[in-house]
């Protein structure tokens, strides 16, 4: 069974359902799919899209520091249930989200 998690670019976690299809992935990351394999921080692979740099979309800062890598939109995170059993995204990020958007409005 896949644990599928939409990372938005504007940092927020969204858990997606298990029978999400390929098509979803593709709403959801706005086009054509290109994965990321092997995250650096967290085990599981990325779906991005593929055209993100030629449409300009924005820095989704939260999966670059899971990819290690720099990645555009937003990016779905696809693991096993024992890689996130193991791991989940939110329990490692969410203390570095609160405290990125805390600073940010005090700008």
């Amino acid at each position: 069974m896949k644990h599928y998690t939409l990372i938005t670019h504007r940092g927020s976690f969204v858990t997606l359902p298990s029978s999400t299809s390929f098509e979803n992935i593709q709403k959801l990351v706005g086009g054509y799919v290109a994965y990321v394999r092997h995250p650096k921080q967290i085990s599981g692979q990325m779906a991005v899209n593929e055209d993100g740099i030629m449409l300009r979309l924005p820095s989704n800062i939260i999966a670059s520091v899971i990819a290690g890598e720099p990645l555009l939109g937003d990016v779905v995170l696809i693991q096993t249930k024992k890689q996130y059993e193991k791991l989940a995204p939110q329990d490692v990020l969410n203390p570095v989200v609160n405290t990125l958007k805390e600073v940010s409005s005090n700008v």
